[in-house]
């Protein structure tokens, strides 16, 4: 920040120790600032920038909060060998700041927020009255960490020489933007104590795009169930099963919105498998079932940090086999055995098995013998498109128009062979369920998407179907299972 001139900067600092005393981390989150002379301060959401804090703005009062427009921010963490405690792990937290932000010498206010009012109060007033009393505490004992508080203090005041300090308690686990950043860092520096990393890193950013998140799971990748094994010779890189239960479903219960997919990318998607490695590792004497939700994956609040950290922000629930983000909550889950996980689990096996079959044995727009039947049915999605440049001529697959914004299902006309003769049959398929939905196949224009209704005879009147997705990138199949069906009369 040298060639950057601030009127001041706002650090939250957060500690941890799991257990408590145990592995223990510091975490830090801040902005250097201007306050607002001419144009708009920082916004964030409903959140507003000010010389206090991040202030809901609601709550903006001109008395106490100054809105400023934010320069850069910093971000830092720092593990420990020794084990620690909560609190030192919060007085150090304030440590880290100085030890991370050399900017500070040019800067003339710096405002500390945590949410350890023993670190609030500790810093602003106990400290000069442990000072006089040569560090013995009103019991008449020797003042707890008396020498964390001594090297913080010396920062403290060395840097009153040239600027005003404060500092103020918020209360924590609240939703406080900046306490959440901070008590996050303060978590992964834990959890990479615990795991015998002492680390500590701190970095700048710009404020532009900080707070946007670039979520790049496959498109594919959208169901709401990730399905593996904790075993890792069961887990193929880059293959994934899902299925589209929600909390309150009965995965593989015989009911008609049961939809599972099998998606294979040729390139793995790395934040997922940061996931499943990380199960690996943490039940390595278990051959488990085991599922992450996508959605909590790819939120806002998980995925950064996943990218950034991989398993370092991940721990395992004490309670079970669950891996636990730093927010105390689960990504990944053991099925419970009223789900019927067994039946769920053979029936991505079926289509598994069917769309390696497709893998295998379709080519070209042929198929070898065998019990299953392909459908092109690309046409009935996509256009092919001509272009020119020059003298050259090139094709892509467009949309149809008929499929617009919030359109949830289609139907498909197909001839089936059965016992000699074609039989026509006209087929729902619903988007989301049978087949991605339709946002995604327009964002996959550009991948030469093709579509296939595989089928195959499940008995010798039933009809089972599924839709085969190939791209450049990827190929996968999708079934609402127990409704993608058939009867022959």
């Amino acid at each position: 920040m040298s060639e950057i001139l601030a009127d001041g900067v706002v650090f939250y600092a957060d500690g941890s120790a799991r257990p408590n005393p145990g592995p223990s981390g510091s975490g830090i989150h801040g902005y250097a600032y201007n306050y607002v002379v001419d144009g708009k301060p920082t916004k964030i959401n409903s959140w507003v920038a000010t010389d206090k804090g991040y202030v809901q703005e609601r709550d903006l009062n001109p008395l106490k909060h100054k809105p400023v427009l934010i320069l850069e921010y910093i971000d830092g963490f720092r593990s420990y060998a020794e084990i620690g405690t909560n609190n030192t792990g919060e007085i150090l937290a304030v440590k880290l700041i100085f030890d991370s932000y050399k900017a500070l010498s040019n800067i003339g206010k710096l405002h500390v927020i945590t949410d350890s009012q023993y670190v609030a109060n500790g810093l602003s007033a106990w400290v000069k009255g442990w000072i006089k009393s040569n560090w013995i505490a009103g019991t008449g004992q020797p003042v707890k960490n008396a020498e964390l508080w001594k090297t913080t203090y010396d920062d403290v005041l060395t840097y009153q020489e040239h600027g005003e300090f404060s500092i103020a308690w918020v209360r924590g686990h609240n939703n406080d933007l900046g306490n959440v950043k901070a008590d996050y860092l303060a978590g992964i520096a834990t959890i990479k104590s615990s795991s015998g990393k002492c680390e500590s890193s701190s970095w700048v950013s710009d404020p532009k795009g900080y707070h946007k998140v670039n979520v790049q799971v496959n498109d594919l990748l959208n169901l709401k169930r990730l399905y593996f094994n904790t075993d890792h010779e069961f887990n193929i890189a880059g293959t994934y099963f899902m299925s589209g239960a929600d909390d309150k479903a009965f995965d593989g219960k015989r009911t008609p919105d049961s939809v599972f997919a099998v998606v294979k990318l040729k390139e793995p998607d790395e934040t997922v498998e940061k996931v499943i490695r990380a199960q690996e590792k943490s039940t390595l004497e278990e051959n488990l079932v085991m599922y992450a939700k996508l959605s909590r994956l790819t939120s806002s609040d998980v995925y950064p940090y996943l990218q950034k950290f991989g398993e370092d922000c991940l721990y395992k629930d004490k309670r079970n086999q669950s891996l636990n983000f730093v927010d105390f909550k689960a990504v990944t889950f053991e099925p419970r055995p009223e789900e019927l996980p067994l039946r769920a689990i053979d029936t991505i096996g079926i289509l598994n098995e069917a769309l390696e079959w497709f893998e295998t044995n379709y080519k070209d727009g042929n198929a070898s013998s065998g019990r299953y039947s392909v459908h092109d049915i690309t046409s009935h999605f996509y256009s092919v498109v001509e272009k020119k440049k020059g003298k050259e001529l090139s094709y892509s697959a467009e949309l149809k128009k008929e499929y617009k914004v919030g359109v949830k299902k289609t139907k498909v006309k197909i001839s089936e062979d059965y016992q000699g003769k074609d039989r026509e049959l006209t087929l729902p398929l619903v988007f989301q369920d049978d087949l991605p939905n339709r946002n995604v196949l327009k964002r996959l224009e550009k991948s030469s998407p093709k579509i296939f209704l595989i089928t195959w005879m499940e008995s010798d009147r039933l009809l089972r179907y599924g839709t085969v997705l190939q791209t450049e990138e990827a190929i996968g199949i999708w079934s609402n299972y127990f409704a993608n069906q058939h009867l022959f009369v």
